[in-house]
C-alpha cells in the first residue's frame, strides 16, 4: 500500500500548481484544519515507517508551459482535485518555514530556505496559485508578511483564518519546549511528517475532458463531491461521450469557462458557498428541465442525477451539445441574478439598473432580512433575467414577493406554503409567457388567497400578547416589521435613516424594550400596581402595541413609564425615551401614561402602517 502513495515532497518536486477558476474557493474551517493536525499528532506518535493516507490528487498537466527559474524547469499543473487540502498543508508549511527563519542560526535559515523552496516559493515563483482572484492575498498576507490584511471574500478570509489558526498551533506546541535545540527538532519532526508520511493517490488526466470521465467513475464508487463538482463533471463527461476532437475541445472549454464565470460571480458577492443553492434554483427555472421520478421541479434537489436525466449520452452529439450549450448560457447568466437577489448588499448588485439600482437593493435586502425568501427567489431569479430592463416593473415584483413572505410570516404559515404557485409563476415568467402586470397581477391574486388582508389585519391586531397567536416577543420576524416601522418614522420627520441592520440584528434580542415591563414582579412597582392587574400583565406584555425597539434595554429595568420618558429636565446624556437614537422610542415620550388603553392605540399605528407597507 506505502509503495503506492506519493509523498508530499514527490508531489511537489520540480512541479508548481495552480487552482482553476472553474474550481470552488478555499474553504476549509478550523474543524477541516484541526482534524489535519490530529491525524499529524497521531502519526507523530507512530512508528517512523508509518504513512497516513491523505486523499487523492487529480492533476492537469499541459495548460501551462513550464516556468525557467535559473535555469531549472518548473512544469505547472491545474489542481482539478485536492486543492482544499494542498493549500491547507502550504499554509501549515509556510509558518513553519517562518518559525525556522525566527531562530538566529545558519542551521536554522537553512531549513527555514528548504522548507520554503520545496513547498511555499521557489525564488519568486510561488508553488501554488489559488484560484477566484486571491493570488495576490494569499502571496502577500497568507503566505507574505504584509500587515492589515483585509479579505475581500470568503476564500480569503478561510486562508487567512487557516495562518492565525496555524501560527497559534505551533507557537503553542514550541512554548511548551524549553531551549532552542528542543524547538528546532520539533519543527524538524513535523516537517518530516507533513513532507514524508502524508500519503496521497495522484492521477494526472492528459485533457481536460477526461476529468469529467474519471469523476463520473470515481463518483459511483462513493467518493464524495459537492452538486456543483458533480454537475461540472457529468457536462464534461457527456461533452466526452459524443464529442471529438474540435468540437470535444469547445464543449470542455464552454463548461470550465462557464464554471469558472460562476465561481467568480458567487465570489464577488461573498456566496463561495452557495454555488449548490444556485444550481438547484437555476434549475428549477430552466426552461428544458424536468423534475424526478414525475415529482414537481421543486422538489428536485439533486441537480446530478436530474441533469443526467435530462441530458443523456444516448440521445448523440447534437441533441448531448445543444443540451450542453444551453444550461451552460443559461447559467451563467442566472449566476449574477442569484447573486443579486441572495447578496444584495455585494457592492455590484443590480448594477444593469445603472441610478435606479438602490431602490431594487433595497427591495431585496428586505425580503433577505425575512429569512423566508427561498419560495419567492426562483421566481425573483426568473424576473431579474426577464425584466431587467424596466427596474421600476422589476422593484414592484420584489416588493410583492417581500409582501407575500411577510404576511405568510405574520400568520405563522410554513415556510413553503404557496411553493406550487410560485414555482409555476417562475416558470411561467423564464418561459417568457407573461409580461410585468401579468406576473404583479398573479402575485397579488396569491397573496390574497393565502394571506388576505381581513386575516393579516386581525393577527396584527391581536389583543391578548400571552397567547401564540398575540405573543409578538416570540415572532422572530418582529425584528423586521419594527426596523421598518423605524424607518418610516425617520422618513416622516424627512431625516436619513443611519441604523445598519446587521450590526442590529446581532442583538436584536437585547434591542426590544417591553414598555410595560414582562417581569413577574412588575405590578409591585406603584406605577404597574395602579394601572394592571396580574391578569392584564399577562395578556398586554408581550402585544405588538407594547414592544418598540431601543438601545438601553437593560437600564430600564422595571421602572415607571413616566421614568422611562424622562422629562424636559433630563440630562441629554439620561437613557431615557426622550433622549433615544430611535424615533419609536421618542414616539413613546409623547404619550401621557401607559395603560392597555395605550397599548391600543400603539398597535393599531403599528397595525396601519404595516397594512400600508406591505399592501397587496
Amino acid at each position: 500500500m506505502h509503495n503506492q502513495l506519493k509523498q508530499l515532497q514527490d508531489v511537489f518536486g520540480r512541479n508548481a500548481f495552480v487552482v482553476p477558476d472553474y474550481q470552488r474557493g478555499y474553504a476549509w474551517s478550523d474543524q477541516h484544519r484541526g482534524d489535519l493536525l490530529s491525524d499529524l499528532r497521531d502519526l507523530d506518535a507512530l512508528a517512523a515507517d508509518k504513512m497516513h493516507y491523505t486523499g487523492t490528487l487529480v492533476l492537469h498537466r499541459g495548460r501551462h508551459a513550464p516556468r525557467q527559474i535559473l535555469g531549472k524547469a518548473i512544469d505547472v499543473l491545474d489542481v482539478v482535485d485536492g486543492q482544499q487540502r494542498l493549500t491547507t498543508l502550504v499554509v501549515l508549511l509556510s509558518v513553519i518555514a517562518r518559525r525556522f527563519a525566527s531562530f538566529q542560526s545558519e542551521e536554522a535559515a537553512e531549513r527555514a530556505k528548504n522548507v520554503r523552496e520545496t513547498f511555499v516559493a521557489y525564488r519568486d515563483a510561488h508553488k501554488l496559485t489559488p484560484n477566484g482572484g486571491s493570488e495576490t492575498f494569499f502571496r502577500d498576507h497568507v503566505l507574505g508578511e504584509v500587515p492589515n490584511p483585509v479579505p475581500a471574500s470568503p476564500p480569503e478570509r478561510s486562508l487567512l483564518d487557516a495562518r492565525v489558526q496555524f501560527d497559534k498551533f505551533v507557537d503553542e506546541q514550541l512554548a511548551k519546549l524549553a531551549d532552542q535545540d528542543a524547538k528546532l527538532a520539533w519543527l524538524d519532526r513535523w516537517t518530516g511528517l507533513i513532507s514524508t508520511r502524508l500519503g496521497f493517490v495522484v492521477f494526472e488526466v492528459q485533457d481536460e475532458a477526461d476529468v469529467g470521465v474519471m469523476f463520473e467513475a470515481m463518483n459511483a464508487r462513493g467518493k464524495p463531491l459537492t452538486q456543483s463538482e458533480l454537475v461540472k463533471n457529468y457536462l464534461l463527461y457527456a461533452a466526452a461521450k459524443v464529442a471529438k476532437d474540435g468540437a470535444l475541445r469547445d464543449l470542455t472549454t464552454n463548461v470550465n469557462d462557464t464554471w469558472s464565470k460562476i465561481v467568480r460571480t458567487l465570489d464577488a458577492a461573498k456566496l463561495s458557498n452557495e454555488d449548490d443553492t444556485f444550481l438547484r434554483y437555476h434549475w428549477w427555472i430552466w426552461p428544458s428541465a424536468k423534475g424526478l421520478d414525475g415529482e414537481p421541479l421543486a422538489k428536485t434537489h439533486n441537480v446530478h442525477r436530474a441533469i443526467k436525466s435530462t441530458i443523456q449520452v444516448v440521445d448523440g452529439e447534437e441533441a448531448v451539445s445543444g443540451h450542453v450549450r444551453a444550461y451552460l448560457s443559461d447559467a451563467r447568466t442566472a449566476a449574477a441574478a442569484f447573486a443579486d437577489l441572495w447578496n444584495p448588499r455585494n457592492g455590484k448588485a443590480f448594477a444593469f439598473a445603472g441610478q435606479q439600482a438602490d431602490p431594487l437593493v433595497e427591495r431585496a435586502f428586505a425580503l433577505r432580512r425575512l429569512g423566508r425568501s427561498a419560495v419567492v427567489t426562483p421566481l425573483l431569479m426568473a424576473a431579474v433575467l426577464r425584466f431587467g430592463a424596466d427596474p421600476t416593473a422589476l422593484g414592484e415584483i420584489l416588493r410583492l414577493a417581500e409582501t407575500f413572505v411577510f404576511r405568510l410570516s405574520l400568520r405563522e404559515a410554513r415556510a413553503n406554503t404557496g411553493e406550487p404557485a410560485m414555482m409555476k409563476l417562475a416558470f411561467d415568467v423564464r418561459a417568457g409567457a407573461m409580461t410585468a402586470t401579468a406576473v404583479q397581477e398573479r402575485l397579488r391574486e396569491t397573496i390574497r388567497y393565502y394571506a388576505p388582508d381581513k386575516d393579516v389585519e386581525r393577527a396584527l391586531l391581536e389583543p391578548d400578547g400571552s397567547s401564540a397567536d398575540g405573543d409578538f416577543n416570540a415572532w422572530p420576524h418582529l425584528p423586521h416589521l419594527l426596523f421598518e416601522y423605524e424607518r418610516s418614522l425617520v422618513a416622516a420627520a424627512k431625516q436619513k435613516f443611519a441604523h445598519d441592520w446587521e450590526s442590529f440584528f446581532r442583538r436584536w434580542r437585547e434591542s426590544i424594550e417591553h414598555v410595560l415591563p414582562q417581569g413577574d414582579n412588575t405590578c409591585a412597582v406603584p406605577y404597574w400596581g395602579t394601572r394592571f392587574t396580574e391578569e392584564a400583565l399577562r395578556r398586554s406584555r408581550h402585544r405588538l402595541g407594547n414592544l418598540t425597539l431601543t438601545e438601553w434595554n437593560s437600564s430600564y429595568g422595571n421602572r415607571g413609564f413616566d421614568q422611562k420618558c424622562g422629562s424636559a429636565e433630563s440630562p441629554p446624556d439620561a437613557r431615557v425615551y426622550r433622549n433615544s437614537r430611535f424615533y419609536c422610542e421618542r414616539e413613546l415620550a409623547a404619550v401621557s401614561e401607559w395603560n392597555e388603553a395605550a397599548i391600543d392605540e400603539r398597535q393599531k399605528r403599528i397595525a396601519k402602517f404595516a397594512m400600508e407597507r406591505w399592501k397587496i
